[in-house]
């Protein structure tokens, strides 16, 4: 994991990928999903909860509120998200990424392969604690974990030029 960046562009981030961050990746990107997985295992709590009390039957309204509280668990917690990475995405873990960011776009160097991104396709950026992620319209094109910046000075001024060369294509 290194990050050379100085005042100036071009910046250089490189980093061997880990599970955490692609489970990172996902949870940003899925965060819509999980919202409406939670929604739904509280409704079907509620139902239980309602079924229980009309109907006296505790057996249907238990069973009821433990599958909406496994919605609200699943959808809440990373550990179904690890295992899906674990099983899906062996190819990419332990895999190096490397990106170059400078006035004219982003060089990317990944396991899915080598390309050069200009800032004229780069449409918006997202992050989290984690993860920031620059998109193509809807498509994420870019995403590295935040723990490949050597520094919080360093990921400030990446996300500064990714903002304004975004700002400036518009």
């Amino acid at each position: 994991m290194t990050a050379d960046a100085v005042s100036a562009p071009p910046y250089r981030v490189s980093f061997t990928v880990t599970v955490d961050d692609i489970v990172a990746y996902l949870r940003l990107l899925q965060r819509k999903l999980n919202l409406i997985g939670t929604a739904l295992g509280l409704l079907v709590m509620s139902i239980g909860g309602v079924v229980a009390l009309i109907t006296e039957d505790a057996f249907t309204g238990v069973w009821t509120f433990s599958v909406g509280l496994l919605f609200v668990v699943l959808a809440n917690s990373e550990r179904l998200d690890r295992w899906r990475v674990r099983r899906s995405a062996r190819s990419l873990i332990g895999s190096s990424s490397s990106f170059v960011f400078d006035d004219n776009g982003i060089k990317v160097d990944t396991v899915a392969g080598r390309g050069r991104i200009p800032w004229t396709d780069v449409t918006e950026m997202i992050q989290t604690d984690r993860v920031v992620v620059v998109k193509r319209d809807r498509v994420p094109v870019v995403w590295i974990p935040k723990r490949a910046f050597a520094s919080e000075t360093d990921q400030s001024e990446i996300v500064d030029l990714i903002t304004r060369s975004i700002a400036r294509t518009r």
